[in-house]
């Protein structure tokens, strides 16, 4: 450690930035290490913290816990996610325009699940998250030093239909209440409407969404295929998660496990 403090004092945070790619590759660097070469100048890439995390490099999270950055955008990250993986931006100018200031959207999602009591909460983006991108947020999430977004994520997956429909009532539902009735049009909205006529209408619309939060969840479920699962068990084991690993373990996918992946569990359990 007091070499890299040696280090920062000498050298000019161009040459730290120029190596910015490098330190990412670098596995579980103390967090004081981190500070103190992110002070230094050491910038890695939303990107090449992304890509870092999806080859399972240890403590990669740590590079983005350590800089300032804008929160995303809540309307602007929904939009994004709504869109199927591979199109996350609509052009290399908006990409290039959106990274300069914002996380990635999947990284950015990631930093919206909040601490609620002894657990953590899902955000609400998660809801109506386009299904595909699923296995690389759950990849990201299951390498996280700190499991709570994981878990999270696991435990929205699989519980029961019903504890889905109680989470989201809540904030989620008058919200979406409220933006549905501000696109009515203006002849609607100066429409006299009797108190029954009101409440069909409220009935019906979160009829409608409940099935919508059913539907997307169950698309987002059958993206954890045998192998992804397989691959997070694996990954789970090695980073010691065991809260998370009960709850992968309910995946509908755990029937065709591999045999190797099965000898790992048992290890970690025994």
């Amino acid at each position: 450690m007091s070499s890299i403090k040696w280090l920062c004092g000498v050298a000019g945070k161009e040459a730290f930035a120029a190596q910015s790619a490098a330190v990412v590759a670098v596995p579980n660097v103390p967090w004081a290490a981190v500070c103190m070469l992110t002070a230094a100048g050491v910038r890695p890439t939303d990107a090449a913290v992304k890509a870092a995390a999806l080859k399972q490099q240890p403590g990669a999270e740590a590079w983005l816990c350590a800089r300032l950055q804008l929160p995303p955008l809540t309307a602007s990250l929904a939009a994004q996610l709504r869109s199927p993986a591979g199109t996350l931006y609509e052009s290399t100018a908006r990409a290039a325009a959106y990274s300069a200031d914002r996380q990635d959207p999947l990284l950015g999602l990631l930093d919206l699940f909040k601490v609620d009591g002894p657990g953590v909460g899902v955000p609400w983006h998660m809801y109506f998250m386009h299904p595909s991108h699923m296995p690389d947020l759950l990849r990201i999430a299951v390498n996280q030093q700190d499991a709570a977004a994981a878990t999270a994520n696991a435990e929205y997956l699989v519980c029961s239909d019903s504890q889905l429909c109680e989470r989201a009532s809540g904030p989620l539902q008058d919200a979406l209440l409220l933006y549905r009735m501000s696109l009515l049009d203006d002849q609607a909205r100066t429409q006299q409407y009797d108190a029954a006529s009101i409440l069909r209408w409220i009935l019906q619309w979160k009829q409608a969404e409940k099935e919508q939060l059913l539907a997307n969840r169950s698309a987002q479920l059958q993206q954890v295929s045998p192998q992804l699962l397989d691959e997070l068990l694996l990954l789970a084991v090695a980073r010691q998660h065991s809260r998370l690993i009960g709850q992968l373990l309910k995946m509908p996918a755990l029937q065709q496990l591999q045999s190797s992946t099965v000898a790992a569990l048992l290890h970690h359990a025994i």
